[in-house]
């Protein structure tokens, strides 16, 4: 009695195997053919070996053809079949996304975003705080300039464009520091003597104000000037002369960051100076409020 139950066992297992084997055999066909798409949009260009993507597509269309003829034969519909029954009777401890859920199990947590940075609340002066906001053209200013030559070792000057005529109002200085550079300062009125814009270029260099250096580090030094007199507009003539005087160690100041005098990138000297109060000399002096020193950077040191 237990003979035929034992022979009808094998017999399951064996038939069971071919299914898989069939139903296998069709998934991996299938899987074959997402190429397809991409051969349909391909055009006819000879590849070479005596045939053209036409003729490529129709060999891939016979493919196809051929496995409908597959789907339909007795021997895998009667796999699928047999599948879906099954399925039915039991579905237990299948997932068809089993293999999304995996790769989801092995991708590493996500690390979180950046936090945004944070500016330091202390305000930082970009110019020192001295000077008359109020100085206005004429004697105050010429006096000014005379003051600053015999103080310094750079010179500054009123420039014009032609000699000979009338100086009305002085809009631009001319600031010479020896073998450093040439700084033309264009100033603006009416009410006071402000600082429109600073130039800078080479100190043998013989252009005009509205002109650009040919030489990268004043280039860049203008730039420089440029921004920090936009970020301050109401910045006294006083506290500009004090940061292009700063300049008079162009070449020779190291940066405070990175302890080199030509950057890493770009081999530029630092052209960037950012105003240091000394807190102690400042409590002592509040009256001025200029105790401090400029301090030199390159401009992609942080």
């Amino acid at each position: 009695m237990d003979t035929p139950a034992s022979d009808e066992t094998p017999s399951k297992l064996t038939g069971l195997q071919t299914q898989v084997e069939v139903l296998t055999d069709l998934y991996n066909q299938m899987q074959s053919l997402h190429r397809l798409p991409a051969l349909l949009v391909q055009p006819p260009v000879d590849n070479g070996l005596g045939g053209t993507a036409r003729q490529n597509l129709e060999l891939e269309l016979q493919r196809i053809k051929s496995l409908q003829e597959t789907v339909r034969s007795d021997r895998v519909q009667s796999a699928l079949k047999c599948a879906r029954d099954s399925l039915k009777a039991d579905s237990s401890g299948l997932n068809s996304n089993l293999r999304r859920e995996m790769r989801k199990r092995r991708r590493p947590p996500t690390p979180e975003s950046p936090r945004p940075f944070i500016a330091e609340t202390k305000n930082r002066l970009l110019f020192p705080r001295i000077g008359d906001p109020k100085l206005h053209i004429g004697d105050k200013l010429l006096g000014f300039i005379r003051e600053f030559n015999n103080a310094q070792k750079s010179k500054l000057q009123i420039w014009e464009k032609h000699r000979g005529i009338e100086r009305r109002q002085p809009m631009t200085l001319r600031l010479r520091i020896p073998d450093v550079l040439i700084a033309y300062i264009q100033l603006e009125y009416p009410n006071r003597v402000g600082v429109a814009s600073v130039t800078t270029f080479g100190p043998r260099e013989k252009k005009a104000p509205h002109a650009q250096s040919d030489y990268s580090v004043y280039q860049s030094l203008s730039q420089q000037l440029a921004k920090m007199l936009e970020q301050e507009p109401e910045v006294t003539l006083e506290g500009v002369m004090s940061l292009l005087g700063s300049y008079e160690t162009l070449f020779v100041e190291r940066c405070r960051v990175c302890d080199r005098i030509l950057s890493v990138e770009g081999h530029l000297p630092p052209v960037v100076r950012e105003w240091t109060e000394d807190e102690a000399e400042t409590q002592l002096d509040a009256a001025s409020a200029s105790a401090g020193r400029w301090a030199a950077r390159h401009s992609g040191c942080r």
